[in-house]
């Protein structure tokens, strides 16, 4: 009986279905053959549909199109059979006739997520105006408030990446709340490296305002890789600013930026721009403005470190001054100096002020002043500028003696002058640096008491040089400032190679001591550099890092360390 009505129904359903074949499903096969039903089943794997003769379970892959009552969701299955294919324009088409055609963009939305895989992996081969195909598709669905879901909107990121359109992509990416990541490792490792690429691309390019946004939105998903990402921009940026001779820009980004990020890492790269901003100054003599440089970044916020070569600055500065005769200007500059640095030449400079101002005020020929003027330099041990002004009064008739017996008496002394300096860096054995002090006396044609002392003075020299004892410290020296000129030429490779010989071949010299200073210097700017980008030759990292008994500031060193490791993990 269940039987004869199982019959009854099913003869009355075939009825039906002729009845309104032209509302049927039909599936068009790849080899274009048609079959005509009611479709009761379909998933990503395959199709079931219910036609006169029965059940047919058919394949995706076998399937090239589906037509059923209603066009639109005949387009969006056609849109999936398409994906599942791999045939991606096609599907794109697809999708597209069915959002045209009324379809609710949430189905499409849907349909594309189960599609997701198949997108992602093949979207790179799609040919150039395929891509752009797609990208139009992805802005219209995305202009639908309706279509704002956080997995959409990551899957939208994803592919807008791979098409390589990252400002589409970030603003999808950015849309999506920190908790969406909390539980999902693999998305945050993906949108992190994106941007950290980015980060890269726009730091290249030297757009750092944008860049700044995007380490906004990695500091609301990871904290702490948005502090590194910071402060390695930050580095960038300045390092960019300061290659440009931009050094206030460089300076007050450090202020502003990075000093409250990395206090230590700030005042280190605030030292070393004014360092370049005073060997600008000596080649450009604006001195001022290093100067002013120097108070408003340097004294303020690492004056320990900024001290010394401000002060080194003042007394160039000062001297530049002098050179230009303008003594009152130079009386000002200079008292500062004297004021951060007590030296035996504090009188000295002081003194070049007073005559620099009394030798402006005589006429070139009022040669009884300038003679007077050069008793008061003899007075004030300012040999050099006595000769100037005796030399000048000799024109005079009525004083060409007078001048010329004091010109003889500072020869006099300007030579004996020289020869203590030279007796002087003989106890130091510094026999080197000696002779070159004696060569001047040494070839003086007139003989006499001072002539025989340099010359017993130079054969004291020439046997502590042939004493191997005494060679050492002269061979350091020798090294150390080959180091120094290759130092200041930027040429760290043969820096670091001849410091490392004075280290280890030379410990017990004077030398180590300053190659060691210097070998700290090297370190510190080879790994500052690394954290800005720039290209340093790989046997001088290597080299730098493995060199013995080297003390940098622990704090730094600590500072340095941290963000890079942060940075290589990222």
């Amino acid at each position: 009986m269940n039987s004869i009505a199982a019959r009854i129904l099913w003869v009355c359903f075939l009825v039906w279905a002729g009845s309104s074949c032209l509302f049927a499903d039909e599936l068009i096969l790849t080899n274009s053959n048609r079959i005509t039903g009611i479709i009761t089943l379909k998933d990503s794997k395959q199709v079931k549909i219910l036609t006169a003769g029965g059940e047919l379970t058919l394949r995706v892959k076998q399937i090239q199109a589906i037509r059923n009552s209603s066009p639109a969701e005949n387009a969006l299955l056609s849109g999936e059979i398409q994906a599942t294919n791999g045939q991606l324009s096609d599907a794109v088409r697809a999708y597209q006739s069915a959002l045209s055609q009324g379809i609710n963009p949430l189905q499409v939305q849907r349909s594309l997520l189960e599609q997701q895989g198949r997108f992602l992996s093949r979207v790179a081969h799609l040919p150039d105006q395929e891509q752009v195909e797609l990208e139009q598709f992805l802005s219209q669905l995305l202009s639908d408030p309706a279509t704002q879901d956080n997995d959409f909107l990551f899957f939208c990121g994803s592919l807008l990446f791979e098409l390589d359109k990252r400002d589409q992509a970030f603003a999808c990416l950015a849309k999506i709340p920190q908790s969406y990541y909390q539980h999902d490792e693999t998305k945050k490792e993906f949108v992190l490296s994106f941007i950290h690429l980015e980060l890269k691309t726009l730091m290249a390019r030297e757009r750092f305002e944008d860049a700044i946004r995007k380490i906004e939105f990695i500091s609301m998903i990871d904290k702490s890789a948005g502090s590194s990402s910071s402060m390695l921009l930050y580095l960038y940026w300045g390092a960019a600013e300061r290659d440009k001779g931009r050094f206030q820009d460089a300076l007050q980004l450090y202020v502003d930026r990075l000093l409250p990020a990395s206090p230590v890492l700030a005042k280190n790269r605030i030292c070393y721009v004014l360092e370049q901003v005073a060997r600008d100054a000596r080649g450009s003599h604006q001195y001022a403005h290093a100067v002013d440089l120097f108070r408003t970044y340097g004294l303020k916020y690492c004056e320990e470190d900024c001290k010394e070569p401000y002060a080194d600055l003042l007394e160039e500065y000062g001297q530049w001054l002098l050179a230009q005769k303008r003594a009152s200007d130079a009386r000002e500059v200079l008292q500062e100096f004297c004021s951060l640095r007590s030296s035996s030449r504090n009188a000295h400079y002081l003194a070049l002020c007073d005559y620099t101002e009394e030798a402006a005020a005589l006429a070139s020929d009022d040669y009884y002043g300038h003679y007077q003027l050069g008793k008061m330099c003899v007075e004030r041990n300012l040999l050099p500028e006595a000769v100037e002004e005796f030399s000048l009064a000799r024109e005079a008739p009525e004083l060409k003696e007078n001048a010329d017996m004091q010109l003889e008496i500072l020869e006099q002394k300007k030579e004996l002058a020289r020869l203590k300096e030279a007796y002087d860096l003989y106890g130091e054995a510094h026999y080197f640096e000696a002779m070159e002090h004696l060569s001047p006396l040494l070839e003086r044609e007139k003989e006499g008491q001072l002539k025989a002392d340099a010359k017993e003075l130079a054969q004291l020299c020439r046997k502590g040089l042939e004493n191997e004892s005494s060679q050492r410290p002269y061979q350091a020296e020798i090294f150390l400032q080959q180091a120094e000129r290759s130092f200041f030429s930027m040429d760290y490779d043969t820096t670091i190679s001849t410091l490392y010989r004075i280290l280890n071949e030379y410990p017990d010299t004077p030398a180590a001591k300053r190659a060691q200073r210097l070998m700290n210097q090297l370190i510190n700017r080879i790994q500052i550099a690394q954290l800005e980008g720039k290209e340093l030759p790989r046997s001088s990292v290597l080299n730098a890092l493995q060199i013995p008994n080297v003390n940098q500031k622990d704090e730094l060193k600590e500072e340095i360390a941290r963000i890079l490791r942060e940075i290589r993990s990222e």
